[in-house]
Protein backbone atom coordinates (compact mmCIF):
# COMPACT_ATOMS: atom_id res chain seq x y z
CA UNK A 1 0.00 0.00 0.00
CA UNK A 2 1.07 3.43 -0.92
CA UNK A 3 2.00 6.61 1.84
CA UNK A 4 -0.27 8.74 0.14
CA UNK A 5 -3.50 8.58 -2.03
CA UNK A 6 -4.15 11.08 -4.73
CA UNK A 7 -7.29 11.53 -6.59
CA UNK A 8 -6.79 11.80 -9.93
CA UNK A 9 -7.62 15.07 -9.93
CA UNK A 10 -4.51 16.08 -7.63
CA UNK A 11 -2.47 13.56 -9.71
CA UNK A 12 -2.76 15.43 -12.60
CA UNK A 13 -1.92 18.63 -10.73
CA UNK A 14 1.42 17.14 -9.35
CA UNK A 15 2.53 16.06 -12.78
CA UNK A 16 2.21 19.64 -13.89
CA UNK A 17 3.82 21.04 -11.15
CA UNK A 18 6.99 18.50 -11.72
CA UNK A 19 6.80 19.56 -15.67
CA UNK A 20 6.65 23.03 -15.16
CA UNK A 21 9.33 23.76 -12.21
CA UNK A 22 12.32 22.03 -12.18
CA UNK A 23 14.31 21.41 -8.90
CA UNK A 24 12.32 23.95 -7.37
CA UNK A 25 11.50 22.89 -4.00
CA UNK A 26 7.29 22.47 -4.99
CA UNK A 27 8.57 20.68 -7.94
CA UNK A 28 10.84 18.11 -5.51
CA UNK A 29 7.41 18.01 -3.20
CA UNK A 30 5.09 17.37 -6.06
CA UNK A 31 7.35 14.41 -7.33
CA UNK A 32 8.45 12.96 -3.66
CA UNK A 33 4.17 12.57 -3.33
CA UNK A 34 3.89 11.13 -6.85
CA UNK A 35 6.62 8.36 -6.41
CA UNK A 36 5.14 7.54 -3.14
CA UNK A 37 1.46 7.59 -4.56
CA UNK A 38 3.25 5.08 -7.16
CA UNK A 39 4.49 2.43 -4.28
CA UNK A 40 8.26 4.36 -4.62
CA UNK A 41 8.96 3.52 -1.05
CA UNK A 42 9.60 6.75 1.31
CA UNK A 43 13.21 5.83 1.88
CA UNK A 44 13.94 5.28 -1.96
CA UNK A 45 12.32 8.64 -2.31
CA UNK A 46 14.52 10.32 0.30
CA UNK A 47 17.75 9.38 -1.60
CA UNK A 48 16.09 10.39 -4.96
CA UNK A 49 15.91 13.22 -3.78
CA UNK A 50 19.02 13.98 -1.88
CA UNK A 51 16.89 14.90 1.42
CA UNK A 52 16.11 12.94 4.68
CA UNK A 53 13.50 10.43 5.61
CA UNK A 54 12.06 12.93 8.21
CA UNK A 55 12.06 15.77 4.94
CA UNK A 56 9.35 13.31 3.05
CA UNK A 57 7.48 12.45 6.06
CA UNK A 58 6.70 16.28 6.88
CA UNK A 59 6.24 17.30 3.16
CA UNK A 60 3.64 14.39 3.60
CA UNK A 61 2.15 15.69 6.54
CA UNK A 62 2.22 19.36 5.57
CA UNK A 63 0.22 18.32 2.13
CA UNK A 64 -2.59 16.28 3.76
CA UNK A 65 -3.31 19.04 6.45
CA UNK A 66 -3.63 21.65 3.82
CA UNK A 67 -4.65 19.68 0.89
CA UNK A 68 -8.11 20.24 1.39
CA UNK A 69 -8.33 23.81 2.07
CA UNK A 70 -5.86 24.83 -0.47
CA UNK A 71 -5.08 24.33 -4.21
CA UNK A 72 -2.29 21.92 -4.90
CA UNK A 73 0.60 24.38 -5.18
CA UNK A 74 -0.52 26.02 -2.62
CA UNK A 75 -0.45 22.79 -0.18
CA UNK A 76 2.89 22.62 -1.68
CA UNK A 77 4.46 25.90 -0.03
CA UNK A 78 6.86 25.95 2.74
CA UNK A 79 4.32 27.07 5.96
CA UNK A 80 5.06 30.94 6.89
CA UNK A 81 8.00 31.27 9.38
CA UNK A 82 8.77 33.78 11.76
CA UNK A 83 12.04 35.37 11.52
CA UNK A 84 14.39 37.07 8.46
CA UNK A 85 13.24 35.94 4.76
CA UNK A 86 15.84 34.01 3.24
Amino acid sequence: MSVVMLSPEEKASLEQVTSDAILTPIARRAQALLWLADGKSLSDVAKSLAVSRQTVYSWIESFQQRRRDSDIVTSLRDKPRSGRPP
